[in-house]
């Protein structure tokens, strides 16, 4: 069995966007508020895959960090852009 390699593509100015303009949908994410309560931590990603936009901020919350074990099992994965607000990636 092959392994994918997936992409991490950091945005700077950009950031929270893909090629079409938007984030991935805020369903697309599972989250909890992270322990100093500062944001969130995004602890699972739910969506189809492909190019994936991290979006700043989820239901007006600053997005913070990204949990371990996230992306398991995303084997449809083709790339994951990163705003630079997460401070912490698990």
């Amino acid at each position: 069995m092959k392994k994918q390699i997936m992409r991490l593509v950091l945005l700077c100015a950009a950031f929270g966007q893909n090629q079409t303009g938007n984030a991935a949908p805020e369903s697309d994410f599972e989250v909890n508020v992270n322990w100093a309560g500062s944001g969130l931590v995004i602890t699972k990603y739910t969506g189809p895959g492909g190019n994936v936009v991290i979006p700043a901020k989820i239901q007006g919350f600053p997005v913070r960090e990204i949990g371990e074990k996230a992306f398991e099992y995303c084997s449809s994965l083709a790339s994951v852009a990163i705003p630079n607000c997460i401070t912490e990636i698990g």
